[in-house]
């Protein structure tokens, strides 16, 4: 007992000097502020200037390869840094794009269409000890996911504008169209608000509050890191056993997109494309009965 305790001791002060060496000196909370802000898009005028350089590249392109090119896609982060209040911090320059696997060919409607795009944060020794290269690829998956329900929603705001200057539709039929549209915004503003309450209040919250009292060595740092990374992941419904659920909620993101494709240069005779978009609502209710179906069996269990 003599011994040991000298040793805890000494263990424990070690410990805590190692972890105030990473919150003090390496500042690593501002670089997971940083993720929060840009690879989660908590800013929000980051994310909508991102959002928007992509989608209007996606759907009024005359070239898709451009999407994927860095002289569209550096000048376009630039741009959204410069929108936001956080883009000329040190940690904004360590930003940057990265190409996974192009696909041969892009339909502006497709929801798969970005999925190649990832947002890399450059993370420098020691602090690439507790933010690992495999994290970023996890904040990556959230990254897309958020993506794709703004490009959703950004479509609906844009067929909401062109049903209103639709004419020759009948009023029983646009306002039958509207409806459709709104149910389907329900729909995202749902999703919306899902994934910020579970993000940036209850994942983020419990990361917090771990960081300030439970953290008492690097392995604890790197615990709490994994642990909200991991959280967000089975929150967002991104892991293997949510995947089912996933691949509806996608198929839906899908519908939406259709939706207001169908629409789309039909603008002056939509009665061609009212068949079509009914059509799409229908497959979007089956797909959110079986959302709710599966989230019936999950809370009888």
């Amino acid at each position: 007992h003599s011994v040991a305790l000298p040793i805890l001791t000494q263990s424990q002060l070690v410990n805590q000097a190692l972890v105030d060496h990473f919150l003090l000196e390496c500042r690593i909370s501002a670089h997971f502020t940083a993720l929060r802000r840009f690879l989660l898009l908590e800013d929000g005028e980051f994310g909508h200037t991102l959002a928007t350089g992509l989608f209007q590249e996606l759907t009024f392109g005359s070239n898709w390869r451009r999407l994927y090119s860095p002289s569209f896609l550096n000048p376009l982060l630039s741009s959204a840094l410069d929108a936001s209040l956080h883009g000329h911090t040190p940690q904004a320059e360590r930003l940057s794009f990265a190409l996974g696997q192009k696909p041969s060919a892009v339909k502006s409607h497709s929801i798969e269409a970005l999925e190649c795009l990832e947002m890399r944060y450059k993370v420098d020794w020691p602090c690439n000890i507790v933010i690992t290269p495999e994290s970023i690829k996890k904040y990556n998956k959230v990254f897309q996911l958020l993506l794709q329900l703004k490009r959703t929603s950004r479509a609906l705001k844009d067929t909401f504008a062109r049903l209103k200057k639709c004419g020759g539709l009948g009023e029983e039929r646009l306002r039958r169209l509207q409806t459709h549209r709104h149910e389907l915004q329900h729909f995202v503003n749902v999703m919306e608000g899902y994934l910020t309450n579970q993000l940036f209040y209850l994942s983020w919250g419990e990361f917090e509050a771990q960081l300030a009292q439970r953290v008492g060595s690097l392995d604890d740092l790197i615990g709490a890191h994994q642990g909200f990374v991991n959280k967000a992941i089975f929150r967002c419904l991104l892991s293997k056993k949510a995947r089912p659920v996933m691949g509806i909620i996608q198929g839906i993101f899908s519908s939406i997109l259709e939706f207001s494709s169908q629409l789309g240069s039909s603008a002056a005779d939509p009665r061609r494309s009212f068949r079509a978009m009914c059509d799409t609502h229908r497959r979007f209710r089956e797909a959110a009965g079986l959302l709710i179906k599966g989230r019936d069996i999950a809370l009888s269990r």
